[in-house]
């Protein structure tokens, strides 16, 4: 180990203190027990048998092994600790298993009052930026998941989950968390009466409960908690919750979403109208696509084919600005941007309002290229459609909605090019993630402090 560092050429040598000490450590036969955190011992030599030797060598002998061993002992750990280094840093921690099962979470309806108190706001994550688990919200928002990697409970004990409004000081039980595998609770939750959760909830809580627990309520003991950002969680849900002013008070992205997949199912009625030579219905389902892109409002809207009926089968409210009507293109890029930019926002709700962004161009630039392709379909004379216009209407509409893999990973990405309505509320959905920490009052740190 000695001579290797001492090599003339620096390219001999070792590339890191790391390297060095580590070869160290296996050189003098200490090592790290896989059963002890950071436990450091000497191996137990093999039984050999020697032939006994006289009597002043064998003492020579020890004597210089044991010169030889303590010189690269003051070498190596003199050098380590120069860089800061220790032995307990060249191994992980050991995480403690969880001993628990899978759990397909129970449904209770009940409604607690929440216990009032300022929430956290100076929360750190850890030095790699991850956190022990997420909440997540999913499909039409009427779901929760939480998946994460949390210490055991002492026994006689069990982790329960809550979501929790504090402007109606209310809170509903999401069920026991349970093992999904090795180290990692998880629970689902599917509300019964199919509200949308992130409009009615602003933060949660995992609470230690007794097991068996007698009591609905919550204990004090609050293990791990989560919130969105107050500022950050307004612009949140007025793209996945709900926005009054639009119909039905449509959130921009659930609109968008919804109107383009009518869009695709327009296209694909076009296109089999086509096929079967019913013109008549091409005319009517192109009509149908300009209609549900422009919006009610814009001078576009109107009764191409002529019989005397807008046919539009969507909201009205379209995807292009229109008179005094954002569209759900621009109101959801723009709601999506102040959720990013809000002074609290965090670097998950950065990363993935950048990625929301990214698709909903993307959908803006096709929806604008699809309108123009329907026109050109409408303006054809009797006979004299062209079925390129009919394919590449198709596809722009099925790309508006799903998106498309271009780069062939078997993906289709929120980047340029790619991400499609669906792709934008995937991710978010991923805005709308509460990184659990630990401890009570937990809010994840601004992205940008």
């Amino acid at each position: 180990v000695v001579a290797k560092g001492l090599e003339k050429l620096p390219e001999n040598r070792y590339q890191s203190a790391r390297e060095l000490l580590t070869e160290f450590y296996r050189a003098v036969g200490m090592h790290a027990d896989a059963e002890t955190v950071h436990s450091l011992r000497f191996k137990t030599p093999s039984p050999t048998t020697s032939t006994p030797k006289p009597k002043p060598s064998r003492q020579n002998t020890v004597v210089w092994v044991g010169a030889g061993i303590a010189a690269c002992l003051c070498f190596g750990v003199i050098f380590a600790s120069t860089l800061g280094l220790s032995a307990l840093s060249l191994f992980p921690k050991r995480v403690t298993p969880a001993q628990t099962q899978f759990l397909t979470a129970p449904a209770p309806s009940e409604t607690h009052s929440a216990p009032t108190h300022e929430i956290g706001e100076n929360a750190t994550l850890p030095p790699t930026g991850d956190t022990p688990g997420v909440l997540r919200f999913q499909g039409a928002l009427d779901q929760v998941t939480i998946s994460g990697i949390f210490a055991e409970p002492a026994q006689g004990f069990q982790y329960e989950a809550w979501l929790i409004d504090d402007n109606n000081e209310t809170r509903i039980s999401l069920g026991l968390l349970e093992e999904i595998e090795t180290s990692r609770y998880g629970l689902t939750y599917l509300d019964p009466e199919g509200r949308n959760l992130l409009n009615s909830f602003n933060r949660m809580e995992i609470t230690l409960e007794p097991n068996p627990d007698p009591s609905p309520n919550p204990t004090d003991t609050v293990s791990y908690s989560s919130a969105i950002p107050p500022r950050a969680l307004t612009h949140v849900r007025h793209i996945l919750g709900r926005f009054p002013g639009n119909p039905n008070e449509a959130a921009m992205l659930i609109g968008l979403t919804q109107t383009s997949a009518l869009i695709d199912e327009t296209g694909k009625a076009l296109s089999l109208s086509y096929q079967t030579g019913d013109e008549k219905s091409v005319r009517a389902n192109a009509e149908m696509l300009i209609n549900l892109i422009v919006g009610s409002q814009s001078n576009d809207f109107n009764d191409w084919d002529k019989n005397g009926s807008v046919e539009n089968p969507g909201d009205g409210f379209g995807l292009l600005l229109n008179g005094g009507q954002s569209g759900y293109i621009e109101g959801s890029i723009a709601h999506t941007e102040l959720a990013a930019s809000a002074e609290d926002a965090t670097a998950n709700i950065i990363l993935h309002g950048e990625h929301v962004v990214f698709s909903v161009k993307n959908v803006e630039g096709w929806s604008t290229e699809l309108r123009d392709v329907a026109k050109r379909i409408l303006e054809s004379a009797p006979g004299q459609i062209s079925e390129a216009d009919i394919r590449q209407a198709a596809s722009l509409a099925n790309q508006i909605h799903n998106g498309i893999d271009l780069d062939g990973n078997e993906h289709i990405d929120s980047i340029p090019g790619e991400g499609g309505a669906n792709t934008a509320y995937e991710h978010a959905e991923y805005m709308a993630d509460m990184q659990i920490l630990e401890g009570a009052n937990q809010v994840p740190p601004p992205g940008n402090p």
